[in-house]
C-alpha cells in the first residue's frame, strides 16, 4: 500500500469512530510548528482528546529514534497521546521507548482494540469528574443547622423544589461517583444504579459503568438545575450554617 493510501485509511479509521481528523495538519507547539500525518480530535462529556498519528507503513521495523521524536512532538504541542502505526512492526528499542510514555506503537488492527480501551478510560475519567461535581452541587442544596464536633443536622435551603428527593438523589450520585472511581482503578465489578434508580446492581465492564454513569449524570443535571433555580428565586443561597 502506498504511504498516502495508508494515511487515508488511518484517517478514515478515526473518522468512522466519530473523531475529527485533519490529515497533514500543521500544529503550533511551544517551540515550533509541526506538520502531522494525522491530527485526530474527539470530544466526549466535555473532554477534548487530541492524538498525533504518524503513519509509517514501512517495509522495515520502526526504530527507537522515531518514537523518541514523536514523544518530543507530543510534549511540545500538549497532545494527549502520540501513535505510530506500522504494519511491519517495531524494533525492541521502540517498544522500550514507548513504555511508560503517552505514545502507542501499533499496527492498525492492534490499535482498534487499544483505542476502545483508551477511549473508555478517557470517558470514564470525564464521567467521574462530572459525578464529583454533581455530588458537590447536591450537597450545596442543604445547610447544616446544628453541628457539633461529631455530628450535624441538615435541612434543605429555602427554595428547593423537591425537598423529599434531595437525600435520595445525593446518595445515588455519591455512590455512583465512588463506584466510577473504583472502576477507573480497575476494581471491577462495581455496584451502579439500575436504570430505574431504585436499586444497585453489578456493572462488570467499563462499558456498563459508563452507560450507568451517563444515565445518572443526565438524571441529575436537569433536576439540580431546577433546584438551584428555585433557591435563586427564593434568595436561599444567603442562608448560613447555624454552628
Amino acid at each position: 500500500m502506498a504511504w498516502r493510501d495508508y494515511e487515508e485509511e488511518v484517517a478514515r479509521f478515526f473518522s468512522d469512530r466519530g473523531w475529527t481528523v485533519e490529515p497533514g495538519a500543521v500544529v503550533q507547539g511551544v517551540r515550533t510548528k509541526h506538520k502531522l500525518d494525522v491530527w485526530a480530535l474527539t470530544d466526549r462529556l466535555g473532554v477534548v482528546t487530541r492524538w498525533v498519528i504518524e503513519c509509517k507503513d514501512w517495509n522495515t521495523k520502526v526504530p527507537k529514534e522515531k518514537v523518541l521524536a514523536l514523544r518530543t512532538i507530543v510534549e511540545d504541542i500538549g497532545a494527549d497521546r502520540g501513535v505510530i502505526l506500522n504494519e511491519k512492526g517495531f524494533q525492541s528499542g521502540a517498544y522500550e521507548a514507548a513504555t511508560s510514555a503517552n505514545v502507542t506503537v501499533s499496527t492498525l488492527a492492534e490499535l482498534e482494540q487499544a483505542t476502545v480501551t483508551a477511549f473508555n478510560n478517557v470517558r470514564l475519567e470525564a464521567a467521574h469528574r462530572t459525578l464529583a461535581d454533581l455530588t458537590v452541587r447536591a450537597f450545596r442544596l442543604m445547610i447544616n443547622v446544628k453541628s457539633t464536633p461529631t455530628s450535624g443536622s441538615f435541612t434543605t435551603r429555602r427554595g428547593v423544589r423537591d425537598k423529599s428527593g434531595v437525600m435520595s438523589r445525593l446518595g445515588i450520585v455519591s455512590a455512583a461517583e465512588t463506584s466510577t472511581a473504583r472502576a477507573r482503578a480497575g476494581q471491577l465489578p462495581v455496584p451502579m444504579p439500575t436504570p430505574d434508580f431504585e436499586h444497585f446492581s453489578s456493572a462488570d465492564t467499563l462499558e456498563q459503568v459508563l452507560e450507568r454513569a451517563t444515565a445518572v449524570i443526565e438524571w441529575m443535571e436537569d433536576w439540580l438545575t431546577d433546584q438551584e433555580a428555585g433557591i435563586e428565586e427564593a434568595d436561599g443561597w444567603g442562608e448560613e450554617n447555624d454552628d
